[in-house]
């Protein structure tokens, strides 16, 4: 009965979102939309989330022995780092067979899921610990989600519903209910359920409590790799893991590709063509990550100027 009733939440709220979509570009030409409606759903739309929320549930490896914890932000290489740190906690691992042959294979108990109303327990006598998490363009990580997500699983993955709310790779679709889905969120989260999409598009800064830690948690920029595996491999070394053992380690695991990876393809770079050719969409996607452009510094796209 539960789940019933979040397919029907889901469903008006799909159907609320398409049907805004198309009526709001008729009504910028026929100004039908009576003015209170629409500054109603202009302000869901369009206006930018500035609150610093979290996720309900918060992602991370923890290696207790030499004491460094890594914050997973979902898009951000973290398929290569979930097996980096489950390598570094049992290196008996990587003998595995299924670790060997298939690049996507993570050991979900490695994680460890940290509800919102726990979140003060993510950083953990922070003068012993090393916390760290990697960090990304807001748009690029959307792009790189909505291309894996949206486009590569669509149609792979059995919830009940289809992935990305049946938007069939309409990006502008997608964008639209994915932003009011973050304003109901902030509203009350109690409206609606947590999704599948939510963890993988919602803001990098709803995760791991980086309101209250973004000091506390070393963030390596994922633009600049060859600084990033650097930056790696000196904070490991310095946890007391065998150097020789982590640079092999990087090697390997960071120089192959994943099902997940969308770098360089076709799909891609059109999608990011349409995004920055239509200043409506991106003003929709700078409003979503508007905290993550202010936490994690980066500059307002200038197309917006």
């Amino acid at each position: 009965m539960e789940r019933k009733a979040t397919y029907l939440t889901l469903f008006i709220i799909t159907i609320f979102a398409i049907s805004f979509y198309a009526a709001s570009k008729f009504a910028i030409k026929t100004n039908v939309f009576f003015e209170s409606t629409q500054n109603e759903v202009m302000d869901l739309m369009y206006n930018p989330i500035v609150s610093l929320d979290n996720m309900a549930y918060s992602y991370v490896i923890k290696e207790y022995k030499k004491k460094i914890a890594y914050c997973v932000l979902p898009k951000n290489l973290s398929t290569k780092m979930k097996k980096f740190m489950e390598i570094l906690k049992d290196s008996k691992i990587i003998y595995d067979a299924q670790y060997r042959n298939d690049t996507d294979f993570v050991n979900n108990k490695t994680y460890e899921f940290i509800p919102y109303n726990r979140r003060k327990e993510i950083i953990v006598n922070n003068e012993e610990w090393i916390w760290f998490t990697i960090q990304r363009n807001p748009i690029e990580r959307f792009i790189s989600s909505f291309v894996d997500k949206c486009i590569n699983e669509a149609g792979h993955r059995n919830f009940g519903y289809q992935t990305c709310y049946g938007c069939n790779g309409n990006v502008h679709c997608f964008v639209s209910i994915q932003l009011m889905r973050a304003r109901l969120l902030l509203k009350n989260a109690s409206f609606i359920e947590e999704s599948y999409e939510d963890r993988h598009f919602m803001p990098q800064a709803w995760f791991c409590n980086l309101k209250e830690n973004k000091d506390k948690i070393l963030t390596l920029p994922f633009e600049n790799m060859g600084g990033l595996l650097d930056q790696l491999k000196e904070i490991t070394t310095k946890r007391g893991f065998n150097e020789k053992f982590v640079k092999s380690l990087i090697k390997n695991l960071f120089t192959e590709k994943t099902s997940h990876t969308t770098s360089n393809t076709e799909i891609r770079k059109k999608i990011k063509e349409q995004i920055y050719k239509d200043k409506v969409l991106l003003r929709c996607l700078y409003n979503l990550y508007y905290v993550d452009y202010k936490v994690f510094g980066y500059q307002r796209p200038k197309e917006l100027d």
